[in-house]
């Protein structure tokens, strides 16, 4: 598949595409019996067979509940819109799970899931960020290099995996202060059209 522009954007979901604060990251730890301070998904996966199963059966049920009540960030429609219409190929790579990201896509008015050509979840057989398989896969589906993809995110998993696959990264700090480095840092996706034009436009 050849792109207009021989590049592609990968975004991040919760956070990122999605108002930040969606997702109670301290109830979901709470619920599966992982530490305050700990990274959920990993934490999960050292879990015994049965506990694994059920601890990965009530993420996916919170994961829908919080999805369900997700709102649209800022700009984000506006941008997806404006990506669209530019024929710029864009993608979500997500730690969440597929049905989670499908399940927020009600909640926007002007963009579905047609308007990406992969979204990929914890549960399509990739490792989850900050490992760079699904990066990898969708530059391979989409006849691009890694370096081609900018991978745009508001967590250090995001822009890990994009440092990891070789791709440029955009750090997304929704007007907080930054904690992580990236190649371009940006407060609101409403900035993301100009650096796009500065750089490949």
């Amino acid at each position: 598949m050849s792109t207009p522009h021989n590049c592609a954007l990968v975004f991040d979901f919760d956070g990122t595409l999605t108002a930040p604060g969606g997702i109670d990251f301290l109830a979901m730890r709470a619920a599966v019996g992982c530490p305050p301070d700990g990274t959920l998904l990993e934490f999960i996966a050292e879990l015994p067979d049965v506990e694994r199963v059920r601890a990965n059966r009530r993420m996916v049920e919170l994961g829908l509940e919080f999805a369900q009540a997700s709102r649209p960030n800022i700009a984000a429609e506006d941008l997806v819109c404006e990506l669209r219409k530019l024929g710029l190929p864009m993608a979500i790579v997500s730690r969440n799970c597929r049905a989670a990201v499908r399940a927020a896509f009600p909640n926007f008015s002007r963009i579905s899931p047609a308007d990406f050509a992969m979204i990929i979840g914890r549960d399509d057989g990739f490792p989850p960020k900050p490992s760079p398989a699904a990066l990898l896969h969708i530059a391979d589906r989409l006849d691009l290099r890694a370096d081609q993809l900018w991978m745009i995110g508001d967590y250090c998993f995001d822009l890990d995996a994009g440092r990891a696959a070789g791709a440029r990264t955009v750090y997304l700090t929704n007007g907080e202060t930054p904690r992580w480095t990236a190649d371009f840092v940006i407060e609101s996706l409403r900035e993301l059209p100009d650096l796009l034009r500065q750089c490949i436009l």
